[in-house]
C-alpha cells in the first residue's frame, strides 16, 4: 500500500509493554514482528521508522529493537513532544 501511494517511510509504534514479559522479552516481541514487516518493506523499497511512543519512549530501548531487527531500512522517529 505504501508504494501505491508513493509513501517512502512508514511510521510504526511498538505499543505497550506486555506484563507477561521482562524488558528483553518485550524487545524480542516487538523486534520479531518488526523484522517481518522490514523484510517486506526492504523488498519494495519502503523505510520503516519506529516512533518513540507508548512504552517505547526510552531511546536505548528503541535502539535495542532497531539493532535486533538489523535492517538498513529500519530507523527511529524521535517524538520530542
Amino acid at each position: 500500500m505504501a508504494t501505491a501511494i508513493e509513501c517512502p517511510v512508514l511510521r510504526v509504534f511498538g505499543g505497550g509493554f506486555s506484563d507477561a514479559l521482562d524488558l528483553d522479552g518485550n524487545i524480542e516481541r516487538v523486534s520479531g514482528r518488526l523484522r517481518k514487516v522490514a523484510e517486506h518493506a526492504d523488498a519494495v523499497g519502503v523505510k520503516i521508522a519506529m516512533e518513540t511512543h507508548d512504552s517505547w519512549t526510552q531511546g536505548s530501548n528503541v535502539k535495542a529493537v532497531i539493532d535486533a531487527v538489523n535492517s538498513p531500512n529500519v530507523g527511529a522517529c524521535w517524538d520530542v513532544g
